[in-house]
This record gives C-alpha cells, structure tokens and sequence, in this order.
C-alpha cells in the first residue's frame, strides 16, 4: 500500500532507475531501503505511506486506518476550498482570524484545565463565538485551514466530540485527539513553565489535554474499544509532564478502581499531587485538609467555575471545611448557583432538594425539572430518577415510553446497574 500510495504521488515507477539491479536492489529494500519523498507532496501523506513502509509488520497501520486517515486529508482539502471561496480573506482579516481563534483557544486551555465539566466549556466556547459573531461552522473551517499549526488539534477533536459546528463524530474527535497526544514536547523545558514561550504552552497543553481526553474516550468506550489500562497509562504519562488535570483523573482512577485495585489513600495522594499543582478538581478532592480545601474551593468560586460552586454547596451540606458548621440554607443558595450555570451535578443536588423537601417545600415538579435537565447532560442518577417519575407520574404525566427511554440511557451510562435496569425495562415493554 504504501509503495502505492507513493507512485501515485510521484507519477512513476518505484525504483525505476534501479530495476536492472535486480537482487541487489530488493536485498536493499529489505534492509531498508526506500524510495525519497517527492517535492510538494503533503506532509499528511508522506506520514501515511511511511508508517506503511515500516519494517516490522506490526507497527504497520490497517487499511481501515490508511483509509480514515486519507479520508482525512480530503476533509481537510475540502475545507480549504470551501473557505478560501466564502471568505476570501484580506490580509487583515487573516490576522483578525488568527487572534480571535487564539483567544478562542486560550478559553478552551483555561477551562479545559481548570473542570471536568465538559457541558459548561461547550456553554463558554459557544457563548464566546456568539459574543464575537462568528459562526461555529466558520470557525471548524478556519481551524482546519490553520490545520499547520497543530496545538489546535485537541481543540477541533472537542469540537468534533461535542458537535461545535460540525455533527457529532467520535471517530475524527478520536484520530484529533490520538495526533495530539503525540505532539513531540520533549524539548519544552516542564521545570521552567513560567517562561515559556506562548506557542510553547499551546502545543503543551496541546498534547497533555489530548492525552487526558483519549484516556477519557478509552475509559468510557467512546469512539474505541473501552480499555482502562490504556487510560490509566495515559493519565500517567501526562502526571509525567506535569499535569494536574492528570494528576486528578489517576485519583479518579484509584478511587473507583480503574484498571488498579481501589485504594483511597492511593487516590488521596494523587489528589493531593494535583491540589499542590494550583488544579482546582484536584484542590476540592483534597479532604486531608478539608479547611485549606475550602478555602482552594473559594477562590475557585470567585473565577466562576460552576463546578466549584456545588462543591462549595457540598461543603456546605456536609460541613466540610466549615468547622463541622453544617448549613443547609447555603447549601442550597450554591446548588442553585451551580445548576443554573448548566453544571448537572448541581442540577441533580436541587432536584433532590426538592423532591425530598430538604430547606425547601417539595414539589414535584420542580425536582422532574431539574432531573431533567442533569439527565439530557448525561449525569447518571437524574437519567435514572427522571425516568422513575415518568413511570409513576410523579411530577411529570406517566408516559411509559418515556421512562423506558430515560432507563436505557442510565443503562448505557453505568454498567454497574445494567442488569437491574435490563429488568426493569423489560418489565415495562410488557406493559
């Protein structure tokens, strides 16, 4: 394929200069030998036919990848086209373009690093584009058109992911991320990060998000094969270069027994790791320091991260860090907070607030809303509670249809209470 894939490229013969040779020249083939790369031929290209000259077979690349890869390239090419033919750029607007998508990818860095709340980054890069306005599928198509300047790779696969601009395709989110992951950052000095060049931290942060995101696709089978070991080996290698975001998902993966034996002390210390790293998930895990947690949690809080916010309505409710001081009415104010910046597991706390009546009067209703609204950002328990209402009528009017649905979401979505959910859904398709 790949001698192939080169004489297309080059329009003649493979080694026809040398075919006279005979033995001599496929005895050299064999101990490497190739053909040069032909001037102008791009570079994606060359990539693709030289991973397919590889000597050792197993390294070589499927046809299925060769042709998702040069499938690629055609994307890529197309939407060049499509955008030097709409947009026809001066050379001021170039420029206007490059900053607004390096502010733009700046946003993702910061926000990227700072939660796991995925659904409140796609709010600020959707609310941003707006702001600014621009269109989303512009902007998929200019970021493709800087395609050369490859920290922005993490960024098109978050977009491929989450359907920004383009529609949802795992497979290109996945191949963006896997280019990422590899971007050579050996060179960048980890020790010195404070002085490093802008480019430098965007094709850092370029490869460690890659990385932590084709972990996370690994660790929930998205768009792979689901394979824990090759996440937890994927987190490590980012804690290698420094990432706390990393640092935080190895606990994640201590703490629920991912690919390695549960161990709360384990997960600690890795959660430790990340709060000293200034990561702010990683300072609210903290809870050998509950104080020093809250205060990390606070400071979270005043740069608006809504993930903070119901860690702070947490703390509140428990009395964590607040001297044992449990207080409810606080609580709730932070859950509330939380859940209307979009952030589910603030918004699956005021629904339970509300379905059980704690500080508030229960009603029904407004918990149904609130589940709901978790539910459709694929927090687990609200996809489950919702569809509990929906069978009962609680809240909501019965619809068993519905419920069946909201089960089979919350079935797909934790493996653990696949079977019991199995049961319960086959008992209401009898109904």
């Amino acid at each position: 394929v790949g001698v192939l894939l080169w004489e297309i490229s080059s329009g003649t013969i493979p080694y026809e200069s040398e075919i006279p040779i005979g033995f001599n020249l496929l005895n050299a083939i064999i101990y490497g030998k190739r053909e040069t790369t032909v001037k102008g031929t791009p570079q994606k290209y060359v990539e693709i036919y030289k991973e397919c000259w590889k000597h050792d077979i197993e390294e070589r690349p499927t046809i299925q990848h060769v042709a998702r890869e040069l499938a690629k390239i055609v994307i890529i090419e197309k939407s060049k086209k499509k955008f030097q033919e709409v947009i026809h750029p001066t050379l001021n607007n170039i420029n206007k373009n490059s900053v607004f998508l390096h502010d733009l990818l700046q946003l993702f860095i910061d926000k990227s690093n700072t939660t796991d709340d995925s659904v409140h980054i796609v709010n600020l890069l959707n609310n941003f584009i707006d702001k600014n306005n621009k269109d989303q599928t512009e902007i998929i198509n200019q970021l493709i058109y800087y395609q050369e300047d490859y920290y922005f790779n993490c960024m098109v696969g978050f977009f491929y992911e989450y359907g920004i601009g383009v529609p949802i395709d795992y497979n290109i989110a996945f191949d963006m991320y896997s280019m990422s992951s590899r971007e050579n950052i050996d060179y960048i000095n980890l020790d010195n990060l404070d002085n490093l060049t802008l480019v430098d931290k965007y094709r850092l942060n370029n490869c460690l998000l890659g990385k932590i995101s084709l972990a996370n696709f690994y660790l929930n089978g998205k768009g792979v094969e689901k394979n824990e070991t090759m996440a937890l080996n994927l987190f490590l290698e980012s804690t290698k270069q420094k990432s706390g975001l990393g640092q935080y998902f190895v606990g994640r993966c201590y703490e629920n027994g991912y690919s390695v034996d549960q161990c709360e002390n384990k997960a600690l210390e890795w959660y430790n790791k990340s709060a000293e790293s200034g990561n702010p998930i990683g300072q609210y895990m903290v809870e050998k320091d509950e104080k020093r947690g809250f205060e990390l949690i606070l400071e979270a809080v005043e740069e608006g991260n809504s993930l903070a916010k119901y860690n702070l309505g947490h703390c509140y409710e428990h009395g964590k860090g607040t001297d044992k001081e449990i207080n409810l009415n606080y609580a709730l104010e932070w859950y509330q907070k939380s859940a209307r910046n979009s952030c589910p597991q603030g918004q699956y706390q005021l629904a339970y607030f509300y379905h059980h009546g704690k500080v508030v009067m229960q009603d029904f209703s407004q918990a149904a809303d609130w589940y709901l609204k978790a539910a459709e950002r694929g927090h687990y328990y609200s996809q489950y509670q919702i569809g509990c209402f929906y069978k009962d009528g609680i809240g909501v009017d019965k619809n068993i249809r519905n419920a069946i649905r909201w089960f089979e979401k919350a079935k797909d979505n934790n493996d653990g209470s696949s079977q019991f959910l199995d049961k319960l859904i086959k008992s209401l398709k009898k109904l």
